[in-house]
């Protein structure tokens, strides 16, 4: 690692703190998804080469049917470990089956706070069809809403064929009329401020080669996600703003000891002294309440 990348990487660890991770089986004892083929309709990808078309069903798992029953070990004390080790909080959250995702959602509210969605592709055995209009919400709220939050989506999946994943994810937003700025292969998205990248639960049978190259698992998952943080801006400018942005999370203190309730009065009697007539009763009222306070 290169002097500036090294930078670049702790300047998005520093800035990183809250990271929601999405299953539904966090609160059970069992383990992870059936590694399952679900037959999809031909479309081209965006990873390929140009003209390339695939069918993602058509991948078999060697020994394995859809009634295979076989399952990935769940470790969610490793995944918590991971980000305390690296300073961060990892929240936990499993919603209930048929949930909403909707921007009034409980679960659209609590991953629009976070820096890092990490979300199973498989909730309910849905095979991500649950969780891709949630995906969709977060993206067109970054790109149509101020501010627009820098936010990293990772979709981590059981699934043998990580690239048919991102393929789904990349044609439902394309679908609902929200077009990648970048397509990275193997498995990357990047729709403005979000970046949406498919990494894969370890230990599942059938994967290739460059798959593979995708497994990530739980005790390692937080060091791989602020390495993904920091490509979304990699280079010398945007780590310093990083740095002084993560300054001003650590430093809340100091800031707000800057504007303490004793400036109240003659603050509202400057903003009254230059509002015009129809603003000034109100502010007027604030002043005399500030003063009475």
């Amino acid at each position: 690692m290169t002097e500036l990348e090294n930078f670049t990487r702790n300047a998005a660890k520093r800035y990183l703190q809250n990271i929601v991770f999405v299953d539904d089986e966090i609160y059970s004892h069992g383990t992870g998804k059936p590694v399952t083929v679900t037959e999809m309709p031909v479309f081209a990808s965006p990873f390929g080469r140009e003209g390339e078309r695939i069918k993602p069903a058509e991948q078999k798992v060697e020994g394995l049917d859809e009634c295979s029953g076989l399952k990935v070990p769940y470790h969610p004390r490793q995944l918590v470990q991971s980000f305390a080790r690296e300073g961060m909080v990892c929240a936990l959250y499993e919603p209930v089956e048929g949930f909403e995702t909707n921007q009034d959602s409980e679960l659209f509210k609590l991953c629009e706070r976070a820096d890092v969605v990490i979300l199973d592709w498989d909730l309910f055995n849905e095979d991500g069809r649950n969780i891709q209009p949630l995906i969709r919400n977060l993206v067109s709220q970054s790109q149509n809403s101020v501010p627009h939050a820098a936010r990293l989506v990772v979709v981590y999946t059981a699934r043998p064929d990580l690239k048919r994943v991102a393929d789904l994810v990349y044609e439902y937003l394309r679908g609902h009329d929200l077009e990648a700025d970048e397509v990275n292969a193997p498995a990357t998205l990047v729709f403005g401020a979000t970046r949406v990248i498919v990494l894969g639960k370890p230990d599942v049978p059938g994967r290739t080669e460059e798959s593979k190259a995708l497994e990530v698992p739980e005790s390692q998952l937080a060091e791989r996600i602020i390495n993904e943080f920091a490509l979304m801006h990699a280079g010398i400018l945007p780590s310093y703003a990083l740095y002084g942005m993560a300054s001003l999370r650590r430093n809340s203190k100091k800031i707000l000891d800057k504007f303490h309730s004793d400036m109240d009065g003659p603050f509202l009697l400057h903003r009254a002294m230059l509002l015009e007539d129809e603003d000034e009763a109100e502010w007027l009222r604030l002043v005399a309440e500030g003063k009475s306070a």
